[in-house]
């Protein structure tokens, strides 16, 4: 993994090197430079070595015709074969690295070279005889790329602050990504949290020629392009056999490395899988887990007895790392800045205290059971889907109203009932709703009248009726499908390659290999869920493999017990950090609306323990713009 950063039309090579001097913690290991002085074009890289340590892997890389020259950061898994296939056409090489395989297969191919690619990149080519940048992300999105784009110049990066600083921009706020934060957590729109900044979406690529872009589609998630239901595995034992091969032979692959390898494991079906896997190539396999302080309150269920298990039953060693809420307050501000905008899901701090962690053990790489959820069904809003579907049209709207104003937020089960009827609302939608963590009761509470239309907006319904309108798509199948366009890339991932490089750490991700997500793709509904059971066939596919107790465990949350630490372990820090004259700089919330909120939710009325840290997050990193302009 590295950090690569480009401009086109614009140079300035001191202030070049100064911008990428930023990106230094992606690629600890070697920076390069190459510079084009007559047509103001300049690619950089910070190199993290994992495969062919040499210099011959130094980026970046220049073509043996000189005219290609490439800056590349991720994996790629099928470069033997595809190095293979370049060579019987005579290609020569002078590394063992994947970055040379890519470029030569440009030098092939052109752009259609990137569907060859089996792995997780963000890539640049400057092809110095046509002056054309040609930059790509892959399918999930694994690998971020942004960009800028004027008139004049464009400029690109694997992160936001490079961009910012090159261009002399101060960091102001994206309102609408920070108002769709509000309302997800996260934010789905090709924007940045950084305004004049953008995400290349994931599965596209771009070509660059005197400042115009031309915009290309190369992959969606494998879900959106399934339409004919008779060619889905029906078979149970097919499936099982298909899963368990298909899998192992994605960890096998994805575990190609010069450098030490680890792997996550909480103790779940996913992580848990992987490990398997992985500890029958390495028998001496480190694994990072979570202890979480409080890890029983608020029905948030303690992943350390289970990981201890897997451990034990595997015979790898098990590193233990402990998130509580001082351990947050302390890092919060240090995660907040490493992402460059305000994003408050504790995962990112469990991720990035586990990477460090790594780091100590002599650890670069890092795999990951992400991904598993999202291909096999694994959250709780799949089987709510599928009861939503069975009784709706039995349901009152009266009645849900009756029932919503009996429950109790502070009690978990209750809880989730309650998010479960309030998809039977009137004028909710039943599938992108699942993934809203604020009503609008509470948006247009804190929220200034200026900014609440724009939460009507849904980004995610607009994509379904994009890419499904003319398929035959189950609902659980769109579900599924934004999932893996948006959960996936703007969330987990987005967070976890942030967390990982500013630890100098490789995170590898098996379950969103190319085999096995359209293997999972092709899987017929029934046997990935029913109303009693997620991640079905995931489940029988290991069952011979991990303790029973593993396989058919509770699903929890890669988390921390937020609910109960923002009414009580971290109140005065929130009271400290939310007052009137922070509120008034985001030009966004009504501080009146704010206190209200916190008080309902300190008294169990409302579940919004997430919306304040959210809050919270915004006003922390506007203290870190205004300290460092």
């Amino acid at each position: 993994m590295c950090g690569i950063f480009g401009v086109v039309n614009c140079l300035d090579e001191q202030r070049f090197k100064n911008a990428l001097s930023l990106l230094n913690h992606r690629g600890p290991d070697d920076f390069g430079l190459y510079i084009d002085h007559d047509n103001q074009i300049a690619l950089g890289h910070t190199r993290l070595s994992i495969i062919d340590t040499s210099s011959n892997g130094k980026q970046p890389m220049v073509s043996e015709s000189k005219r290609f020259i490439i800056s590349y950061n991720g994996e790629i898994y099928n470069y033997e074969s595809l190095r293979s296939e370049l060579n019987e056409l005579g290609y020569i090489f002078k590394s063992t690295t994947d970055t040379e395989v890519i470029l030569n297969l440009y030098v092939h191919m052109g752009s259609e070279m990137i569907e060859r690619l089996d792995g997780i990149f963000s890539i640049a080519i400057y092809d110095k005889e046509a002056k054309k940048v040609f930059l790509a992300r892959d399918r999930f999105g694994i690998k971020p790329l942004y960009f800028h784009h004027s008139e004049e110049s464009f400029v690109f990066s694997s992160e936001t602050k490079p961009i910012s600083f090159y261009l002399k921009h101060k960091l102001n706020l994206n309102k609408s990504s920070f108002l769709m934060s509000l309302k997800y957590l996260w934010n789905p729109l090709s924007s940045s949290f950084i305004e004049g900044i953008e995400k290349i979406e994931p599965g596209s690529f771009l070509e660059i020629e005197s400042s115009k872009i031309k915009k290309h589609k190369f992959s969606s998630p494998p879900l959106v392009n399934k339409k004919n239901s008779s060619k889905k595995i029906q078979s149970r034992d097919a499936a099982k056999k298909a899963v368990f091969s298909t899998l192992k032979k994605t960890v096998e692959d994805q575990m190609v490395s010069d450098v030490p390898l680890g792997s996550f494991l909480s103790g779940g079906l996913d992580s848990s899988s992987i490990a398997y896997f992985a500890s029958k190539i390495n028998e001496n396999l480190e694994c990072f887990t979570i202890k979480t302080s409080d890890a029983k309150a608020d029905g948030f269920e303690d992943d350390l007895p289970y990981a201890k298990k897997v451990a034990k039953f595997l015979g790898v060693n098990l590193n233990i790392c402990e998130l509580s809420s001082i351990s947050l307050i302390d890092n919060i501000e240090e995660t907040i800045s490493i992402m460059n905008e305000p994003i408050s899901d504790p995962a990112i701090f469990n991720t990035y205290l586990i990477c460090k962690e790594a780091k100590k053990n002599n650890i670069k790489v890092l795999l990951s059971g992400t991904g598993g959820d999202d291909i096999f069904t694994g959250y709780r809003r799949h089987r709510a889907l599928l009861l939503n579907n069975k009784i709706r049209k039995w349901v009152n709207l009266g009645n849900v109203n009756f029932l919503n104003r009996l429950l109790n937020e502070n009690v978990p089960t209750q809880r989730r009932i309650k998010k479960f009827l309030s998809s039977f609302k009137e004028g909710s939608n039943k599938i992108s709703d699942y993934f809203c963590w604020a009503d609008k009761e509470i948006l247009n509470l804190i929220l200034k009248p200026k900014y609440q239309e724009i939460m009507n907006q849904d980004p995610l319904m607009d994509y379904l009726d994009l890419t499904c309108k003319d398929s035959n798509l189950s609902d659980l199948d769109q579900m599924l499908s934004l999932e893996q366009r948006f959960f996936l890339s703007d969330h987990n991932l987005h967070y976890t390659d942030k967390m990982s490089m500013a630890a100098g750490i490789e995170v590898r991700v098996p379950f969103l290999g190319e085999e096995i997500t359209k293997l999972a793709s092709k899987i017929d509904e029934k046997l990935l869920i029913n109303l009693f059971s997620s991640k079905r066939i995931l489940k029988y596919s290991m069952t011979d493999c991990l303790p029973q107790e593993i396989i058919h465990r509770p699903k929890t949350g890669f988390g921390a017990p937020i609910r109960k630490w923002v009414k009580s372990d971290l109140k005065a820090y929130i009271k400290d950090k939310i007052t009137i004259e922070n509120i008034k700089k985001t030009d966004i919330l009504d501080y009146e609306g704010v206190m209200k909120l916190i008080k309902l939710n300190q008294d169990g009325k409302v579940d919004a323990s997430y919306t304040i840290m959210q809050i919270l997050s915004l006003i922390i990193w506007n203290d870190i713009r205004d300290n460092n302009p």
